[in-house]
């Protein structure tokens, strides 16, 4: 029994070391569709933002959302740069790696930032409204 312990020991210590790190790399906290919608209704600073490309959104977005497109750098900084940083920022895209993008930027400029998990495909999996 002591050796199965010795020898599970270093593994469970690799993945903790493991999972603390990617946190500590990211910092940006991922809420659901159910959290996301409830945190943007209860929150009066809320500033939804859309950061697909423009087709995208005109296909179908949440109510209220800004669209700034993150692959458009040199525009997305610009607009970002206007922004009110005592506000509290909402970020999505598609499927959360272009809103995770955009969000570490907006971090590193002073924003507070939180993202949609899995993107609007998880917000209308979810059976959540959208706007066309």
């Amino acid at each position: 029994m002591k050796d199965i312990k010795w020898k599970i020991l270093p593994l469970l210590i690799a993945l903790l070391v493991f999972c603390n790190k990617s946190f500590a790399q990211n910092g940006i906290k991922s809420l659901t569709p159910q959290e996301y919608k409830q945190a943007i209704q209860n929150d009066p600073s809320a500033i939804v933002l859309d950061v697909r490309q423009p087709q995208e959104y005109k296909m179908g977005h949440i109510k209220g959302a800004i669209l700034i497109n993150v692959l458009d750098e040199p525009l997305f900084e610009q607009e970002i740069k206007k922004l009110d940083k005592n506000k509290t920022y909402y970020l999505y895209c598609r499927s959360g790696k272009r809103s995770n993008k955009a969000a570490l930027k907006m971090q590193k400029m002073g924003f507070k930032v939180w993202e949609l998990k899995g993107g609007i495909k998880s917000w209308t999996e979810s059976k959540m409204p959208i706007e066309k």
